[in-house]
């Protein structure tokens, strides 16, 4: 069939969700690589291959997908600068956890060659955080504290995923926080990391508190703690007027979470509750990647997720040495 949608996916583990979207385009043809695909039994209907480097370098693909761990998305990069291979998408997962000299380079080549490329970040996308925009653009004085205790696999059975290191491209930041900084440097492009706070227990990270302001003004904390038992997610909002509090018990928190507002007395003026599917939060970032965009508003957001990679690397910097590893 003629002008036939080629689509690689290089992973084969959370890439199930990119599937599930990708499979649903009109005259589709999908190559999935990872080593261990054959083990697989979820993927229907398309092509199955345990080498990308060998698949990319046979097809035209109009869309590549990277879900591999950082390691891979690196060699990834480097394999497309390399090659100069050309395609009309990419989707890269985070975290990227590439130097900013390499992202530059990156960058530099997909605007030259027009290849368009986006970052697979899905907190940004939730309501709540579309509803914290709109606090902060009506407050200006808002401070927003936000609150998480991780249930981490690590302090309950050692394993040596890349996901627990900051050596392989995890760790606490790149595999957890990083999400929740981009939410926020998406809403507040001025916002600067301040200050570094952390401590220890038997030896590895306990809680790190972040501090960011905006100018002169103090305007959001984040304490992140690390559990073997427990798992809480909370924003707590003060602007002038009122208070909000964003809360939720659930694992999968964006499941199922909710917003109270508070006037000044601590009276409850309103109570939203919010349940949210990844597929849809996925679907919106294929929708941006898709979407024709002048070249300035893709500067505009490569400068975020660059910003981003930043602010990571100072606080890793920081904090490496007392890595799980």
């Amino acid at each position: 069939m003629k002008n036939k949608k080629k689509f690689l996916i290089i992973g084969s583990n959370f890439s199930y969700n990119h599937y599930k979207y990708l499979k649903n385009q009109k005259n589709n043809e999908i190559h999935i690589c990872s080593p261990n695909i054959y083990k697989k039994k979820f993927y229907k209907s398309c092509n199955l291959s345990k080498n990308y480097k060998k698949i990319i370098a046979q097809h035209d693909f109009h869309t590549i997908v990277c879900c591999a761990k950082p390691n891979i998305q690196k060699d990834f990069i480097n394999l497309i600068l390399k090659k100069k291979y050309k395609c009309k998408f990419i989707m890269l997962e985070k975290p990227l956890s590439i130097n900013v000299k390499k992202f530059d380079e990156f960058q530099l080549y997909c605007l030259i060659n027009k290849i368009k490329f986006y970052l697979n970040f899905t907190y940004s996308n939730l309501n709540i955080f579309k509803k914290i925009h709109s606090i902060l653009k009506n407050d200006k004085n808002t401070k927003i504290t936000f609150e998480l205790n991780i249930f981490h696999h690590f302090l309950k059975h050692k394993n040596s995923s890349w996901k627990n290191f900051i050596s392989d491209g995890g760790g606490i930041i790149n595999y957890y926080l990083v999400h929740i900084i981009f939410a926020f440097v998406k809403q507040s492009n001025q916002i600067k990391l301040d200050k570094i706070n952390y401590s220890l227990k038997n030896k590895f990270l306990n809680e790190i508190n972040l501090t960011f302001k905006n100018y002169n003004n103090e305007i959001l904390i984040i304490n992140f703690k690390l559990d073997s038992n427990l798992y809480t997610h909370k924003y707590f909002i003060n602007s002038k007027r009122y208070n909000y509090i964003i809360n939720t018990n659930s694992k999968n928190w964006y499941d199922r979470y909710f917003l109270k507002k508070y006037d000044k007395k601590d009276h409850l003026i309103s109570e939203t509750i919010y349940k949210e599917k990844i597929s849809e939060l996925i679907r919106i970032n294929y929708k941006n990647l898709y979407q024709k965009k002048l070249k300035k508003d893709l500067l505009k957001y490569y400068s975020l997720i660059a910003k981003t990679e930043v602010i990571c690397n100072k606080i890793n910097n920081k904090i490496k040495k007392y890595d799980f590893k």
